[in-house]
């Protein structure tokens, strides 16, 4: 997609190994909320992209959601066996592994969300390395490396997507995120923040960016 990626329609037009067009999911963006750091009262939440996966579960239950996604993931791990092991299938993976993860997180399975995560930065570190290194998809790996801990490499995946494409909000929104929640780095995290400012200050995310801005004393 071209101009300023909202965090509402940064969606990929991938396909599905067997070359069938994908439902873009859409609407309210997953957040992960993580821990209160001393002195910040606010939950920041990562954002993340509006993806191409395999369709959304619906308004079934989580139960059924993690079944469904269970199930997709099968018959796509199938496709690769079969030899349709292509970026964009690896991209899908990825997503729906980074959608069984965090539906396994709201269901209080963390061991096995943690899993999932670990699974989605494998396919999404294929897809990189066959060339599919989009800021969509980096910013996705950034998040999944930051929910198993790895901080570090979020930080450089969401790095590279801004390399990308430096106009990608969520890319910045997240790197504030990590770099204030993990490391405590108020600068680096208000730098990122104002870049979303100065990208789009009027769109639907510029009035919670301003919040945490003012929740670190930067009026």
């Amino acid at each position: 997609m071209s101009g300023t990626p909202n965090p509402a329609d940064t969606g990929r037009n991938a396909a599905s190994p067997g070359g069938c067009s994908l439902r873009l999911v859409l609407g309210a963006a997953l957040f992960f909320f993580l821990g209160v750091v001393v002195g910040w009262a606010f939950h920041a939440a990562l954002v993340t992209n509006a993806r191409v996966s395999s369709g959304s579960p619906g308004t079934s239950s989580l139960n059924q959601q993690i079944v469904v996604l269970r199930k997709r993931i099968a018959e796509s791990e199938r496709d690769l066996e079969l030899g349709h092991d292509t970026a964009p299938a690896r991209i899908l993976l990825g997503n729906t592994y980074f959608d069984l993860g965090s539906a396994l997180a709201v269901s209080g399975d963390s061991s096995a969300a943690k899993t999932a995560f670990q699974q989605a930065i494998v396919h999404y570190e294929k897809a990189r390395s066959a060339g599919a290194a989009t800021a969509d998809v980096l910013t996705d790996l950034g998040t999944m490396y930051f929910r198993v801990g790895r901080p570090h490499e979020a930080i450089e995946a969401y790095e590279r997507a801004i390399a990308a494409d430096p106009g990608h909000l969520n890319a910045w929104m997240n790197l504030g995120v990590v770099r204030k929640e993990t490391f405590g780095d108020t600068a680096g995290a208000r730098q990122a923040w104002e870049r979303v400012l100065a990208i789009d200050g009027s769109g639907p995310e510029a009035a919670r960016v301003r919040s945490w801005l003012g929740s670190t004393g930067d009026k």
